[in-house]
Parts: C-alpha cells; sequence; structure tokens
C-alpha cells in the first residue's frame, strides 16, 4: 500500500465519520430553547476562557464546523463530547430547561 493510498483513506474514513456524527447530532427542532441553551454556554465559556472554535475543536477532536453548529444551537452534541468539551473548558453546563 502506498502513501496515497493510507491518506486517501484516512480522509475519506474522516469525511464519512464527520458527516455521521453531524447526522446523528442533526436537531430536528432549530427552535429548541436547551440546545440554544447549551450552545450559548459553551460559546462563552470558550470565549472568556480566550479559546477558539479551532483550538476547542482540535482538542475534542470535532470540526469546527460541528462545534459551530452546536453552538448555535443547530446540533445535539453527543453526550461524549459534551463531557470532553466541559473537561476541556474546565466548566458544567446547565442542561434542564427553564
Amino acid at each position: 500500500m502506498n502513501f496515497f493510498t493510507i491518506i486517501s483513506r484516512n480522509c475519506i474514513f474522516l469525511f464519512c465519520f464527520n458527516f455521521l456524527i453531524l447526522i446523528s447530532c442533526s436537531n430536528t427542532d432549530p427552535n429548541s430553547s436547551v440546545l440554544h441553551k447549551i450552545g450559548e454556554q459553551i460559546r462563552a465559556a470558550r470565549i472568556e476562557k480566550g479559546i477558539s472554535q479551532e483550538e476547542l475543536a482540535n482538542a475534542i477532536e470535532m470540526t469546527q464546523s460541528s462545534l459551530s453548529l452546536i453552538e448555535d444551537g443547530l446540533a445535539t452534541p453527543v453526550q461524549e463530547k459534551l463531557v470532553a468539551i466541559e473537561t476541556y473548558l474546565g466548566v458544567r453546563f446547565e442542561y434542564k430547561e427553564e
């Protein structure tokens, strides 16, 4: 197997993996206040710590575009990623709807 074959397969895998994450994270109700609240909390904590979306996304092994969708309340983070975000930022998010 040559170098380009390995790179091509890895790129295809990563693309498919990220696509599946986005599909599984898709929110059917874009006006969900819980998702917006979580997204706002993530964005506020990230900005307060002076961390860019790209830096946080790389740290938790997520694409920047996926993180952006979560912060905008348009995608639901999987529990594993939400815990990773909390751990990286050193915060706990409120999940309850008011």
